[in-house]
């Protein structure tokens, strides 16, 4: 027991005598991406292999929950899209890229049942795809 702390204590002390100290990071102000009466939440983003930064929130804007996204070139963002458009329920979208470059959101929906099932689609870099159960 003793010889097994003195090597925990001897191995933590080697990772603080050679680890380098954290430079300090420098952050951006905070940029307002949305600016609606109605309340949006649940952000997710995801940057494309292109480059350009895409970001999917749920919003209740339109007087139902329903998926918005938005992108940011470098220099500009675009101006907020909706994705989704079903009178029940769309919540909690999350976006990902693919390793061919395909931007897929999915999200939680009460559009099919008595409960949330999670649907999905998909941009192309033409076009969304429909939404899919």
């Amino acid at each position: 027991m003793f010889v097994t702390t003195i090597s925990f204590t001897l191995i933590m002390s080697l990772f603080v005598i050679f680890s380098e100290p954290v430079q300090g990071l420098s952050w951006s102000s905070d940029i307002r991406l949305t600016d609606d009466d109605s309340w949006d939440a649940s952000p997710s983003i995801t940057q494309a292999t292109d480059g350009k930064v895409w970001v999917v929130w749920t919003s209740a804007r339109t007087g139902n929950n329903e998926i918005f996204y938005k992108t940011y070139d470098g220099s500009a963002w675009s101006a907020e899209t909706q994705l989704t458009n079903d009178p029940e329920k769309d919540v909690s979208p999350s976006i990902t890229t693919a390793a061919d470059g395909k931007i897929w959101v999915v999200w939680n929906t009460y559009r099919s049942s008595l409960d949330y099932d999670i649907y999905y689609k998909v941009f192309d870099g033409v076009s969304w795809s429909s939404d899919t159960q």
